[in-house]
């Protein structure tokens, strides 16, 4: 298949990071949830998202190779043996009978 994540070092250097650039989910972060994500305030998109894209290409020019789980959760679902895979994986995974 492919590469397999291996991790030798807590401080060593990083060759590659799976990222999640923030989306609309950040509408549904609610008071409730201040205290886990150690935020004061509701977080505001447009400011996410730079933050992200300043510390995303910090990592590149450090030498990372930056994938984002979208972009390679599209790539499994547009092959079709990938994509029965990952469903049969999902649904084996997740204890769901019938």
């Amino acid at each position: 298949m492919g590469s397999f994540v291996n991790q030798y070092s807590e401080i060593g250097k990083l060759n590659a990071v799976m990222l999640h650039r923030p989306g609309i989910e950040i509408d549904q972060v609610t008071p409730d949830f201040f205290a886990e994500m150690l935020i004061d305030d509701t977080p505001y998109l447009p400011a996410a998202q730079k933050d992200h894209d300043v510390f995303a290409n910090i990592l590149r020019d450090n030498g990372a190779r930056v994938l984002y789980l979208e972009e390679l959760f599209c790539e499994v679902i547009a092959d079709d043996a990938l994509r029965r895979r990952y469903i049969d994986d999902f649904v084996c995974e997740s204890g769901i009978g019938g």
